[in-house]
């Protein structure tokens, strides 16, 4: 994937410490990712790139609004989130192998952090996505159980209707 601009590091030409970034999340960010979550957003977030002779630490945090599809009513519905999140990169020649640390080699001299944000951001929505109860808790949102109950003509009733296939089968017996 090619880097989104604004969002490369060039780390190479930084001294040792912690460097600070702002980025503004909209819905061009998301557009360069397949299959995301996250349609639209109005986000902030800051960057403590903290370079070190060998290594990188980037602290995450985040704030606003994104705006995804509700579990309930599947409309689009806007979510408040905010959140921390920390990445570990490791700079060496050889690929390591960490669940927790991420390496690049030494021949990198700039990090794009684009996907880094996208994870977390990712892994900050909440499980339940759906619109906020009002005063009555019920979902202010535009699904709507009244539809589905319509006054009818028809009286239910406890009648099994039987099928002459299905009732043919009762008669069989087997003898053990």
């Amino acid at each position: 994937m090619k880097a989104l601009i604004g969002y490369e590091i060039p780390f190479s030409g930084l001294r040792n410490g912690i460097h600070h970034f702002t980025f503004e999340i909209t819905e061009a960010f998301f557009q360069h990712f397949e299959g995301s979550l996250i349609d639209k957003s109005n986000l902030k977030v800051t960057l403590d790139f903290d370079k070190r002779s060998t290594m990188f630490v980037l602290d995450f945090a985040f704030n606003g609004t994104i705006q995804t599809i509700c579990d309930r009513c599947i409309e689009n519905v806007d979510l408040a989130i905010s959140g921390e999140h920390q990445f570990i990169i490791k700079i060496q020649d050889a690929p390591g192998e960490d669940v927790e640390v991420i390496y690049i080699e030494s021949s990198e001299t700039s990090l794009d952090v684009s996907p880094y944000v996208y994870e977390a951001l990712h892994l900050n929505i909440p499980l339940k996505k759906a619109c906020e109860l009002n005063e009555d808790d019920l979902p202010s949102c535009g699904f709507s159980t009244e539809a589905y109950f319509q006054d009818s003509d028809e009286e239910i009733t406890d009648e099994i209707i039987e099928n002459d296939i299905w009732s043919a089968l009762k008669d069989i017996k087997i003898d053990e």
